[in-house]
C-alpha cells in the first residue's frame, strides 16, 4: 500500500488556481500565498498542473509560465480588497506579530523574484 501526495510545487499550484479563479475573497489564500514564499523564496509552482486547473475551470487569462506567473498574481493581490483579506484572516492568527506582518505590501514583496 501506497498513500500518494502532492509535492509543494503542486499544492503550491493549488493554491494559486485558488487565489486566480475563487469568485470571493478569501483571506486563508493570501495568508497562505505568504506562508509559501516565506519559506520557499524561489518557489516555482508545477505550471503544468495549475493551467489544468484552470483551464479545467474556464479560465480565460490565457496560460501561465514561469516567467509570467508572478506577474500574474501580483497584479491580483494588488487589486484585492485587502480590507475584506485581513477581516477575514486577523480573528484566526494567534500570534499578534503575524497581524503585523501580514500585509498587501509584504505579500508583493514575497512576490518579487
Amino acid at each position: 500500500i501506497a498513500f500518494l501526495s502532492y509535492d509543494i510545487p503542486s499544492f503550491f499550484a493549488g493554491k494559486l488556481h485558488c487565489i486566480l479563479t475563487r469568485k470571493y475573497t478569501k483571506g486563508r489564500d493570501y495568508f497562505d500565498l505568504g506562508w509559501y514564499l516565506s519559506k520557499w523564496k524561489n518557489l516555482v509552482p508545477n505550471i503544468i498542473l495549475l493551467n489544468n486547473a484552470l483551464s479545467q475551470t474556464g479560465w480565460k487569462g490565457g496560460s501561465l509560465s514561469e516567467q509570467n506567473w508572478r506577474a500574474l498574481i501580483s497584479k491580483k493581490v494588488s487589486e484585492t480588497d485587502w480590507k475584506k483579506v485581513r477581516r477575514d484572516v486577523e480573528n484566526f492568527l494567534e500570534n499578534p506579530l503575524d497581524r503585523e506582518v501580514f500585509s498587501k505590501e509584504n505579500i508583493m514583496h514575497l512576490i518579487k523574484p
